[in-house]
């Protein structure tokens, strides 16, 4: 398992260097200086991405609990499969 964080370089509060090396043991920053957009942060995002199952989850979704389950039980079915959440 492992957990990606991507900076779009927009204005948003961002965190600083000693915040990122604390949790760095755990997330895998990329960040970028200028703003890349969403499709360029996601692109970035799955370039350093190291896993065999890929999920973006945008600032306004917050997962159930469990929610890996479903799609990885969707994904193991067929290695090709995108597989998106319902959104509520």
């Amino acid at each position: 398992f492992e957990r990606g964080d991507v900076d779009n370089g927009g204005p948003e509060i961002r965190l600083d260097d000693d915040e990122l090396k604390k949790l760095a043991k755990k997330v895998k920053f990329v960040r970028h200086e200028e703003a890349a957009g969403l499709i360029g942060a996601k692109q970035s995002g799955a370039e350093k991405a190291t896993g065999d199952v890929l999920v973006f989850f945008d600032c306004h979704v917050k997962p159930d609990p469990n929610y890996w389950k479903a799609f990885t039980r969707a994904i193991g079915e067929n290695y090709r499969r995108v597989v998106v959440p319902t959104i509520t």
